[in-house]
């Protein structure tokens, strides 16, 4: 006969059972299929057509995209398009292996994210390998903004941006920076060509800081396509603001207004 011990253990034992079968009886959540309109491939044109449209590369047997994760770190990408050689492991190992190489490669992000960026396979075997909710419906990227001081020194803003995924053709879409802890510190507007690319206007710390000028894609010196401005504040004082560059690289590259 059980005691009241035994009793319990059984009782848990009996519940652990019950929940066990009843997940194996639900149905596996779906993974979503990708199609050429998706926003990750408006984001990136270029993935587009090496995944949908280059024969070389779009009737590979495997194919696997990865990007820095979660969502506010999708700054880039890494694809792998497999050879015959090349198995369905290795061929996501390898989109893995080339994204993490490119974050060493760019440096600490600690001063644009308080989370941790880290590389994992988004898309495989032609779905989302990862529920389609975490998956960047904007653009986002590391920003840095380095700006005039009252004493006439250069001061820093770092963070990362989000900005609206513009219409075909171009159009005005929002921009909204956020500091590494995610508080929102300057709005405004992109009214863009393509990508992060056109005419902005910020409104930073509250009205402290308001800049205006046009980005301009280019890669620089850096090892990633990027954005950077040349901007004013209405008191004629320089700014300079980068999109897609990690804050030392960014500093290194552009910040000695």
């Amino acid at each position: 006969m059980l005691d009241g011990a035994g009793m319990k253990s059984l009782f848990r034992s009996a519940i652990l059972c019950a929940l066990m079968l009843l997940s194996a009886s639900l149905p596996a959540v779906a993974q979503r299929d990708v199609t050429p309109g998706d926003p990750v491939f408006q984001r990136w044109p270029d993935l587009r057509q090496a995944y949908f449209e280059n024969y070389e590369t779009k009737v590979s047997m495997h194919k696997y995209v990865a990007m820095p994760m979660p969502r506010q770190c999708a700054f880039f990408y890494t694809a792998a398009f497999s050879t015959l050689q090349m198995s369905d492991r290795e061929t996501r190992d390898k989109s893995v292996r080339d994204c993490n190489q490119r974050l060493h490669d760019l440096g600490a992000l600690h001063e644009n994210y308080s989370v941790e960026c880290s590389c994992r396979p988004v898309i495989g075997r032609d779905k989302y390998r990862l529920d389609y909710a975490e998956m960047p419906a904007q653009v986002f990227a590391p920003f840095a903004m380095f700006y005039r001081d009252r004493q006439g020194g250069t001061a820093r803003l770092y963070g990362f941006a989000e900005i609206g995924m513009p219409p075909a053709g171009g159009g005005q879409v929002p921009i909204t920076i956020y500091n590494s802890n995610g508080q929102q510190v300057c709005t405004g507007t992109l009214t863009s060509t393509k990508r992060v690319e056109g005419t902005y206007r910020l409104d930073c710390l509250r009205g402290t800081v308001i800049s205006t000028g046009m980005l301009q894609g280019t890669r620089g010196n850096a090892p990633i396509a990027h954005s950077v401005a040349r901007g004013t504040t209405p008191q004629g004082q320089p700014t300079t603001v980068v999109i897609g560059l990690p804050s030392q690289l960014a500093y290194d590259t552009y910040g000695r207004i």
